[in-house]
C-alpha cells in the first residue's frame, strides 16, 4: 500500500474536503462562494478544472436529510404534542437548515474525491 492510498491519507483528504480546504496543500479554499467552485487554489495554484461535482452533493444531501427526516415525521405523526401548523414549521426549518448546512461540506468532499481520483490516473 503506497502512502498516497493509505487510510490516513484518505481520511486527511476527506477532512480537507469537509473543511473546504485544498486537497493538495491543505491551505487554500475549494469554494469561493457558498457553492461556487474556485478555479484554482489561492495558495498552491492547483487547478480545479474538470473537478465537477455537479448534482452528486445535492443527491447525497437530499437522501441523507430524508433518512433523518422520516423518524421525525413518524414521531410527529404519532404524537399530538404540537398543532399541525407547528409540525409544518418544524419540518420546514429542520429540512431547510440541514440541507443548507450540509451542501458546502458535501461538495468539498466530492471535489476532494474527484481530485484524488484524477491523481491516481
Amino acid at each position: 500500500m503506497t502512502k498516497k492510498s493509505s487510510p490516513s491519507h484518505i481520511i486527511s483528504l476527506l477532512l480537507n474536503g469537509l473543511f473546504l480546504r485544498c486537497p493538495k496543500c491543505n491551505q487554500g479554499r475549494v469554494l469561493r462562494g457558498y457553492l461556487t467552485k474556485a478555479d484554482s487554489c489561492s495558495e498552491c495554484g492547483e487547478s480545479y478544472e474538470g473537478l465537477n461535482a455537479d448534482d452528486g452533493p445535492a443527491w447525497f444531501v437530499m437522501i441523507f436529510v430524508g433518512i433523518l427526516l422520516v423518524p421525525v415525521l413518524i414521531t410527529l405523526g404519532i404524537t399530538d404534542a404540537f398543532p399541525m401548523w407547528g409540525n409544518v414549521v418544524a419540518i420546514t426549518v429542520f429540512t431547510t437548515g440541514f440541507t443548507l448546512a450540509l451542501l458546502p461540506p458535501t461538495k468539498g468532499i466530492f471535489i476532494a474525491i474527484l481530485w484524488y481520483m484524477r491523481q491516481q490516473k
